[in-house]
């Protein structure tokens, strides 16, 4: 298999807007208390209204010739400052399909899991996306990004 640096990958261009959906990853981070991380998504990011608080996990787009498992683990680290490694990240099975028009945006997000084995704390790294990091019960989800609450019961 072809192996390509993050770096390079900028370089090449990417089918989106119209042709092909964008495909993201996004990581259901559990801590040690069995407590998932969500952030608070901010709305220059295009998709949605500011009308009301969403919650999202970390999670991004694939890069171009990069595999889910590394996307994830990327995101992850340039998100939260947290590194994972593939071997810990396991897929869901889990996916979501999400359309916007009003953007011209088309996006299937693959769903990852990954269970911390010792306390590290997230750090905020991208604070034009994402404000008010916190772990919190299972049971106490609000609705997240893409409706990906609803898939908390299959993982």
């Amino acid at each position: 298999m072809l192996e390509i640096s993050h770096k390079e990958s900028h370089k090449m261009k990417m089918s989106q807007n119209g042709e092909n959906p964008i495909t993201c990853v996004a990581l259901f981070l559990f801590n040690t208390e069995g407590k998932l991380f969500v952030m608070e998504r901010l709305y220059n990011t295009g998709l949605l209204d500011d009308t009301k608080t969403i919650h999202c996990i970390p999670g991004g787009k694939i890069d171009w010739l990069e595999t889910a498992h590394k996307a994830v683990v990327r995101e992850t680290r340039e998100e939260i400052g947290i590194d994972i490694s593939c071997e810990n990240v396991e897929f869901t099975g889990q996916y979501t399909n999400d359309r916007w028009p009003h953007i011209n945006t088309h996006c299937v997000t693959l769903y990852f899991k990954c269970n911390l084995t010792r306390e590290i704390e997230p750090i905020l790294k991208e604070s034009d996306k994402h404000k008010n990091g916190k772990w919190i019960s299972v049971d106490e989800v609000p609705e997240l990004f893409c409706a990906c609450h609803k898939l908390l019961p299959m993982i």
